[in-house]
């Protein structure tokens, strides 16, 4: 029976529970207080809920505070403790606790289907492999040392316990154990906003908190039956014996009957809706079973989910009930747990049991600590990772919600713990913030362009995706930079995930994918690292498969510190509307647009938009007959000449036929329209003009640039017969589109540089008035309109920043190196003043003087 506070200010009002049980009325002009509806009631108090975790989230965000935080806070400030005292009134009509127990009901129907999610995505034993030894030792110091001092806290004060505190003993049990375990969710949140999942820290305390979930699940089944009102002496026994028989009915006869139901229901066909109703059906009676001998309902659906298997049928329940449970149920089951805490009932013995909850945090921080340690971490590191490990999150409320509604502990423990459980979480994500500095300023590195990389040089590539659907083009342009006659190949496929509430089940997969067991689930993550696998395994180019998980405001960072710490020459990234599909999601196109627009600007290497309109290639297992017919338009300029470079390599694969069309602008604004074509100057006279007269600019060293560059590609593909090249004259915009417009059509690869500095030349005049994507460059967003063109488009841009600086600066090194004859690194760092550039630039430059 569960425990519930009477507000005298309800009394004081007139309200009466059985005002109550109408569900709707018939208007206000009719007499009808919605206020005394229950729909009505019900739909102002999650208004007024969602809104409230939503301000405190936003002003929470400077803070790095987990979602679940400001969730629980708003059900604190809205719940006795704070509305009840200042706004009796408001407490009262909106929120009267006669009315709470149909937001309970509906907030654990956000927990039953969130749990029943989680089931559906979890492989207990592929996770279990993928825990090492280390991560065991780390959950076991993080549990056992804490409850061990717990329970000699208990016996050195109990009678202290038993004077101030009803339910002194269970009370103790949970304060060492429950408050000492880590939350694997949240965790994983906190990790991977962090920016740590990749390292040592992120993934030793994400592995140690699936020991610490594991443990957490075994006291759900045994709490809930120890913790049942003794009908008789045997009544816990009954209920662990009933889950144990639920436990066996479910592996030896839901399960094999889900898989009969998967069997009939093919990949690439659409889901019977009747079986999705039927589990969504079974779900529910699975948690009122559960129920009704004395465990969680939740734990029931949980269950259930487990023996789903992977296929169309699972996806699509996922796709049906992730977005309403992850973004409406649950946050209401963390606004509700905030509800129920009063500090008004806190006592003045209360001190006895946080005395016992700190004395194990701080336990279990020296223990995990004093292990980090034993593994050879520092001791900065070692206590991040005691920090990361005291994490609470979804299961620790969820006990502690049983636990009160069972009345096995009173309102005052109940308060005192999940306050604790919100301290403590909410300052580990802050604290490591602060503390912990990421890895120190990659060394430059010289191969960050296509050009800059020889031609017998390794080209390594990092291919981001968003989806499944961009796989295919991606491969198949990859396949057609692969060059195996020269040079090799090296790829990292990136998977970029929005950190969202699925996040931690997306950071399980990265972890079982870590082990050679085989996972349990194939969705689109599992499919985008398998369609990579085979890539590999088709064409031998050696492929590394990453994920991302991170807020599409950070992801940039992300993308560029994989690109640096890989030394990537070239970034590819899909453009932020996929132009294959009818339906497109504007607030995902924005954000993904956002990530494109900075990472051009901060990006350390090269970047390649890619425009997928589809790009033909084998779908077999082998690539040695793939043809790909390509265009590159080279109007001048740095972008373009890393394109045609990147063109270039392409050319070296035997099936690719590469096309150069060199648009020289004309010069009708300057000549006579009359003057005959042939009489014109060409950039070769007008650049050999300009050097005998004066000192040339900055636009006549570009084209120097281009032309030089031309001359070699010229030279090296003169017997090739798979290249050719052509020039075409234009004069104005309107010329540029026709002139791309009469291209042959059977290309199905458009390459082009970005090139922004053409917005102010002649041939884009016009071009102007109706852009749509002028981070494309006035010709990328002209061959990115969907109604010009209908083949794929690669916009690049050559990566400038710093490295003309570097060039400059390793060439005054390398003078002064020629010159003084300076060997020893002292004599370098002594010298760097001469050159204005400060010591740590020039470290920098040593190591990689050294490393060259």
């Amino acid at each position: 029976m569960s425990q519930s506070v009477a507000s005298g200010s309800d009394q004081a009002a007139g309200f009466d529970c059985t005002q109550y049980l109408r569900v709707t009325g018939d208007g206000i002009w009719a007499g009808d207080d919605p206020l005394t509806l229950a729909l009505p009631l019900f739909i102002i108090q999650l208004t007024i809920f969602i809104a409230t975790s939503r301000i405190i989230d936003l002003l929470l965000r400077p803070f790095r505070q987990p979602r679940l935080i400001s969730q629980i806070i708003a059900g604190f400030i809205l719940g006795p403790s704070v509305a009840g005292v200042f706004f009796p009134m408001f407490k009262a009509r909106v929120l009267p606790d006669p009315s709470q127990s149909l937001v309970e009901t509906f907030a654990n129907i956000g927990v039953i289907f969130w749990l029943f999610l989680v089931g559906m995505e979890l492989d207990l034993a592929a996770l279990l492999k993928s825990v090492g030894r280390k991560a065991v030792v780390v959950a076991a110091a993080g549990i056992l040392p804490p409850c061990s001092v717990a329970l000699v806290a208990y016996f050195l004060i109990r009678e202290t316990i038993l004077d101030s505190i009803k339910d002194g003993m269970l009370v103790v049990f949970l304060g060492g154990i429950l408050l000492s375990v880590s939350s694997f969710p949240v965790l994983a949140q906190i990790v991977a906003e962090l920016k740590l999942l990749q390292t040592e820290i992120g993934s030793l305390s994400l592995s140690s908190a699936i020991v610490n979930d594991i443990i957490m699940w075994t006291m759900v089944i045994v709490i809930g039956g120890l913790a049942t009102e003794k009908v008789s002496s045997l009544s816990p026994l009954w209920v662990i014996l009933c889950g144990l028989a639920f436990v066996l009915f479910l592996y030896y006869v839901a399960r094999p009957a889900m898989r009969w139901v998967s069997l009939r229901t093919p990949e690439g066909e659409g889901v019977n809706e009747m079986y999705v109703n039927l589990i969504l059906a079974a779900t529910m009676g699975f948690a009122f079973t559960t129920d009704a001998i004395g465990l969680r309902p939740a734990f029931g659906a949980f269950a259930f989910g487990l023996v789903i298997p992977d296929g169309p049928l699972s996806r699509a329940l996922i796709e049906k009930l992730e977005d309403f449970t992850f973004g409406l149920f649950l946050p209401l089951f963390f606004i509700t747990t905030g509800l129920k805490i009063n500090i008004h009932f806190i006592t003045s013995g209360a001190w006895v049991l946080c005395l016992i909850i700190a004395t194990s945090a701080l336990t279990k921080t020296l223990a995990t600590l004093a292990v980090g340690m034993l593994y050879g971490m520092s001791l900065r590191d070692g206590f991040l990772l005691s920090l990361l490990t005291n994490t609470k999150g979804v299961v620790d409320v969820v006990v502690l919600v049983q636990l009160y509604d069972k009345s096995a502990i009173s309102y005052e423990s109940y308060s005192i713990m999940m306050l604790t459980s919100v301290v403590m979480t909410a300052l580990v994500e802050p604290t490591v913030a602060f503390m912990y500095r990421r890895a120190a300023p990659v060394i430059p590195y010289k191969h960050r362009t296509v050009q800059r990389t020889k031609v017998d040089t390794e080209l390594r590539i990092l291919a981001c995706v968003y989806n499944m659907h961009s796989v295919p083009t991606v491969i198949n342009l990859l396949e057609a930079s692969n060059a195996p006659r020269k040079s090799s190949l090296a790829v990292f496929a990136l998977r970029l995930v929005q950190l969202t509430g699925r996040a931690s089940m997306l950071i399980v997969h990265d972890l079982r994918s870590k082990t050679n067991h085989q996972p349990k689930r194939h969705d689109e993550n599992d499919r985008i690292i398998a369609a990579f696998e085979d890539y590999q395994q088709s064409s031998g180019v050696q492929v590394q498969a990453l994920t991302s998980i991170s807020p599409y405001s950070t992801m940039h960072e992300d993308i560029c510190s994989v690109a640096a710490q890989k030394r990537i020459a070239l970034i590819i990234l899909p453009f932020h509307r996929d132009l294959t599909v009818l339906t497109i999601n504007e607030a995902n196109s924005a954000a993904m647009r956002s990530i494109n627009q900075q990472v051009l600007a901060s990006a350390p290497c090269s970047v390649g938009v890619l425009i997928d309109r589809g790009l033909s290639g084998t779908t077999g297992t082998s690539y040695a007959h793939m043809s790909h017919q390509i265009a590159l338009l080279f109007f001048g300029g740095p972008d373009d000449r890393e394109a045609l470079c990147y063109a270039l390599r392409m050319a070296e694969h035997e099936g690719v036929s590469l096309t150069v069309l060199r648009f020289i602008i004309g010069e009708s604004s300057k000549q006579p329209p009359s003057t005959p074509l042939h009489q014109r100057r060409t950039p070769e006279l007008q650049l050999e003009a300009t050097q005998r007269s004066s000192p040339l600019t900055d636009d006549e060293k570009e084209k120097q640039k281009d032309e030089e560059l031309l001359k070699d590609f010229r030279l090296r593909t003169i017997s090739d017969n798979s290249v050719m090249y052509s020039e075409i004259v234009v004069c104005d915009g309107d010329e540029t589109v026709n002139a791309i417009r009469g291209i042959d059509r059977r290309h199905d690869l458009f390459i082009v540089g970005r090139n922004q500095g053409l917005w102010d030349s002649p041939v884009a005049s016009g071009l102007t008035h109706w852009t749509d994507c002028p981070e494309l460059g006035p010709i990328g967003d002209l061959l990115a309109s969907p109604d010009f063109i209908s083949v794929s488009v690669l916009v690049v841009q050559q990566y400038l920043g710093a490295l003309a600086g570097e060039d400059a600066f390793t060439a005054q090194v390398q003078q002064f190196i020629g010159t003084t004859g300076t060997q020893s690194v002292g004599q370098l760092i002594g010298a760097s003043s001469s050159f204005g550039r400060p010591n740590s630039s020039m470290d920098h430059l040593i190591q990689h003087h050294e490393n060259e």
